[in-house]
Parts: C-alpha cells; structure tokens; sequence
C-alpha cells in the first residue's frame, strides 16, 4: 500500500511537472493578429481585451473585455487559432455576457474585468478594478463564474486593497490602477493576482527614476475555494526613456501575470510616453524565493525593509519589431497573456492580447511565440 502511495504521488508530481516550462532561455516568435477597432462581432464593437487564458478542453483561447458598459455590456470571448512553429490564425467564435448575483447583466460602470483564469472546476474567475470615481466608490473584486457566465460567487480581496466608500482616498488601489493580472497555476492550487500600480498606503507610482512597489498576492487553494497565502512585493520598473530626457512623462505599470507553479510567474510591464508616441512592452521571469519577504500582514509598505521577488528581463518586446509585418510594424497596449498549446517538438507556446481602449489609433493585436527552455545536463 506504502508503495501505490508513493507511485501514486510520484505519478502526479511527475504530472504536474510537464504543465509549464521549467528554465526559460529566450522566446521566438512566431506571428502576429491585428484587428482594427472597427471590427464587430455579433453587433458589438470587439475591443477592450484585458486578459486572455487557453482553454485546453475546447482548445480556444478565452479574452476578458474590460468594457464597462458603452460600447456592450461585460462580455467575453472565446476564439477559435491556430498555431504551429511557422503560423498563426485566429477567428472569433463565441462571445458570452456576465451576470450579477441576481441573474442580470451588470449595470453599466458597475465591473471593470481586466483578468481571467481558469480554474479546477471549469469554472472562471475574473478580477474587476473598481471605480474610485464613482461615489460611493466601487471596491475591486474577484468574482467566480461558470461557462455560461452566471454568477458564482465573489473571492474575498484582503482588506488592504479596498478604498475608503466615500471620503478621502488615501488607502487601497488607485483609480483604473487595480487588480489588472490574473492568473491561476497549471495544476489549479494556487491564483495570483496583482495591483497594476503602488496601493495608496505603499509607494508612490513609477517615475522616470524611480520603480514603484505593488503588490503579487498568492492564494491556495482550499476545499473549493481559495484563501489567502502570501504576499510579495513586486518592483515594477522606472518609466523607460532615453536618459537626456528623464523630465519626459508617462506611466508604466504591471498589466497582467501568468503562473507557472506556486513560486514562478512571467509578468508584463507595460509602458507608455505620450510625447515619445512609444509603448514599451517588457516580459519578466519572476521567482518568489525562500529569502523573499512575505507581507500579508503588513497594512503599508511605505518606508519598511523587505525582500523583493526576484526579477530577471525575458523579452524586450522591441526586439521582434523587424519580424513583424510592414503595416503593423508597431506595439500596442499589451494587456494580456497566457500558455498556449504545445508545438510538435513539445515546446510550449505563449500568447499575447492587447487592449485597442475601444480606441480608432489603435487596434487589438494577438501575438504568438515559442518558448524555447535552457538544455538540463
């Protein structure tokens, strides 16, 4: 019995261990989707795509809008692709609105989804940033729902996160700044989630000199739910630009994640200077190491000591620029990402989504690429 046990555990571990890339080297494009804004899909504007997962039992790849009620009311997409070491073809296939706890679709302004993962259970779940505008303000969630889009149930957001209702606002994430990544492990037992900017009480945000601190909140699993695990302060870089013009502004912020196990992720950085006209798109390896600090219980990061997560530069985005076609030979906002399929060489795939903001000078664009991992000795 002693050892089915252990065969069996063996058995999963070994399971497990061939869901994600272990050692990323380098990744390797393979080709790119752009559609102009104009684009409809069954009457509705297709836009606002925030965040995006492959599903492996349909093999679509699933995008959140984060479209809070102008142009339709909270949808997503599922998307029909494919994709080889040499192509890749997409077309849309479904769309599927959300409801609220009452069986209706939410009222305009109410959700503001910009992830999405997949869970155990087939099930979604979806983090909205809220509205620090509205009054009383709108808090960030994380909602539960199933394939159909009907409402499950809300995860609950640690307190930290949450502004103030009405008030001074000088606590929790900051307007359209909130729970921007999402994304749960290839085995289901841990999600993470991110504020994409400093939480009110923590840092200031990013400037040309200096990176601002958010937080990566990791849940466990639990049952069926998730609880809170851990959380680990994540530098997002300075806003990039040339050094002789550091006066320039702009924003940067950490736009989505994607977890390879409960202590390994790849992040995005996106970056934007409106007078350079230029979107910097940076891909991170992250490692949460044993030294690192965990801070759950700390209310304020503000003019503590801590470890960070430790970051390493995968991609620079710029550097496939070349590779792209003529007419498309630009970034844009890059919001989303997930693992896609595994090539025939065994490779695994990654893909990209950006958000067009519903935006006639941009467009919504997918980009696809190999992973190409270091040789094991």
């Amino acid at each position: 019995m002693a050892k089915l046990c252990l065969l069996l555990t063996f058995l999963l571990l070994a399971s497990c261990a061939t869901n994600a890339p272990k050692k990323i080297k380098e990744l390797r494009y393979i080709g790119s989707i752009n559609y102009k804004t104009s684009k409809s899909f069954k009457g509705l504007q297709l836009g606002g795509l925030s965040g995006l997962v492959y599903d492996k039992k349909t093999k679509r790849l699933l995008a959140i809008s984060d479209d809070r009620g102008k142009w339709g009311k909270p949808r997503y997409y599922s998307f029909k692709f494919f994709l080889t070491s040499k192509k890749f073809k997409l077309r849309t296939d479904t769309l599927t609105f959300l409801k609220n706890n009452k069986g209706k679709k939410f009222k305009d302004g109410r959700r503001d989804f910009e992830g999405i993962t997949l869970l155990r259970n087939n099930h979604l779940v979806l983090s909205s940033e809220g509205n620090t505008k509205k009054k009383p303000r709108i808090p960030p969630a994380l909602t539960e729902f199933d394939k159909k889009g009907n409402f499950v149930r809300e995860l609950n957001v640690p307190i930290k996160f949450l502004p103030e209702p009405t008030g001074y606002h000088d606590t929790g994430v900051r307007n359209n700044l909130g729970l921007e990544s999402l994304s749960s492990t290839p085995n289901g037992g841990f999600l993470f989630f991110a504020n994409e900017a400093p939480l009110k009480q923590d840092d200031r945000l990013s400037t040309t000199e200096y990176g601002g601190d958010v937080r990566l909140v990791r849940y466990k699993a639990s049952g069926s739910s998730f609880q809170p695990d851990g959380e680990f302060v994540y530098q997002v870089e300075p806003i990039p630009v040339p050094d002789l013009k550091k006066k320039l502004r702009g924003s940067i912020g950490l736009t989505d994640l994607l977890a390879l196990d409960e202590n390994r992720l790849i992040s995005i950085e996106r970056a934007w200077v409106r007078k350079l006209k230029k979107q910097t798109i940076r891909l991170y390896s992250v490692e949460i190491e044993r030294q690192t600090s965990n801070v759950k219980n700390e209310d304020f990061l503000h003019g503590k000591f801590y470890k960070r997560v430790k970051k390493k530069l995968l991609a620079d985005l710029d550097s496939i620029l070349p590779l792209m076609p003529k007419k498309w030979r630009k970034l844009d906002n890059i919001e989303g990402i997930c693992l896609g399929p595994r090539l025939k060489n065994g490779n695994y795939t990654l893909i990209l989504v950006s958000d067009n903001n519903f935006n006639a000078r941009q467009r919504t664009l997918f980009m696809a690429f190999e992973i190409i991992e270091k040789k094991t000795k």
